[in-house]
């Protein structure tokens, strides 16, 4: 398999580790894409998904909000993850189809990596997923309003000890709950080598 496009771990440990590939994190919670058990017998190669899909859920007016994962989602549309160009988004009320449609409506120049305008009158929930995994908890807009989003990247990675893995009809989403070492940023087509153990401590090179 072709590392250009992929993360490269490779544990030298001597022991069962779990990586996690952060992807989000906030003063309680420390969200990651994946959470990986790399071999330690061969590199363990992640590849890097090169657009991410943003898919919105919504309720059609006179239907109660049960949730992110709830009533009806609309197309997909995507973000390039390697140009990384600020992207603008907009969610309409279709009154024909009654349906809520997203479109990309171009650049945007706020400065955040996409940004969201809810025109449908109710609340949507927007859900960025990176290959098969959500990326980040979904996004919730009111009515009316606009959301500007800025991905964290480069993507960290640490040695973590523990995780709550939910299964949302998007995709897996993890939420670490301890890092065992510090945070390294990690690009694709970048290898990581992990050292040290449980009892003294985990250092991870990038290179």
């Amino acid at each position: 398999m072709s590392t250009e496009n992929a993360f490269t771990i490779i544990n030298q440990t001597g022991e069962n580790i779990l990586v996690a590939f952060i992807s989000r994190m906030t003063q309680l919670e420390t969200y990651a894409w994946k959470v990986v058990g790399p071999s330690q017998d061969h590199p363990h190669i992640e590849p890097f998904p090169k657009q991410m899909e943003l898919v919105t859920n919504y309720y059609p007016e006179g239907v109660s909000s049960e949730g992110p994962y709830g009533g009806k989602q609309t197309d997909s549309v995507w973000w390039d993850t390697i140009k990384k160009t600020p992207t603008a988004y907009k969610a309409d009320w279709n009154e024909a189809a009654n349906k809520v449609d997203v479109k990309l409506e171009g650049e945007n120049h706020n400065g955040a990596d996409i940004s969201i305008e809810n025109n449908s009158g109710s609340m949507i929930y927007v859900h960025p997923k990176f290959g098969s995994n959500e990326y980040i908890p979904p996004i919730t807009l009111i009515a009316f309003s606009t959301a500007n989003y800025q991905f964290e990247w480069p993507m960290s990675v640490a040695v973590v000890d523990g995780y709550s893995q939910y299964c949302p009809p998007n995709g897996e989403l993890y939420e670490v709950k301890n890092k065992l070492s510090d945070l390294s940023e990690m690009l694709p087509g970048q290898t990581v080598v992990i050292t040290g153990n449980l009892s003294e401590g985990y250092q991870l090179e990038v290179s």
